[in-house]
């Protein structure tokens, strides 16, 4: 697929493969640390680029992701968006948060290249530019505006 057509009732997913676990990925960051205070307070970092724009960074609260996923998960699996149904898993929410915060106008109709990063974070200043885990993009092709699913309703 070179390009996908994005509407307000298309679906969208993704499945970030990472090289390593949130809490492996915390340790090499904070070695000092025990597991459960990575896990207690570990947790993925968003960015979401448009167009080679930085648009929307964000770190999912620390209890949106279950213990066993922090430690042991290297296949992160999410949907985005699935029209008709109310946000309810962490990658829905997400979504909407980057559409309201600067999404829907980056994501005019037309052509775009959504790119979406994912890094370990956990709140320590000095930890601020921690490495990818995962990225991918996507072309899309927005053929109508956009708007979160909360305000379509």
């Amino acid at each position: 697929m070179r390009t996908y057509a994005l509407t307000p009732q298309s679906g969208l997913y993704f499945t970030a493969f990472l090289g390593s676990s949130l809490t492996q990925a915390l340790h090499r960051l904070a070695p000092r640390l025990p597991l459960e205070e990575l896990v207690r307070t570990g947790t993925y970092q968003f960015s979401f680029y448009v167009d080679g724009q930085l648009v929307y960074l964000t770190n999912l609260p620390p209890d949106a992701v279950f213990q066993e996923v922090k430690i042991n998960e290297t296949v992160l699996p999410q949907p985005l968006r699935k029209p008709g149904e109310a946000a309810a898993e962490w990658g829905q929410l997400l979504w909407e948060r980057f559409l309201a915060n600067g999404g829907v106008r980056a994501l005019a109709p037309g052509q775009h290249l959504l790119r979406i990063e994912i890094r370990p974070y956990f709140q320590d200043p000095a930890l601020r530019d921690a490495p990818v885990l995962a990225a991918g993009q996507v072309a899309l092709d927005v053929t109508q505006p956009l708007a979160p699913l909360s305000r379509t309703r």
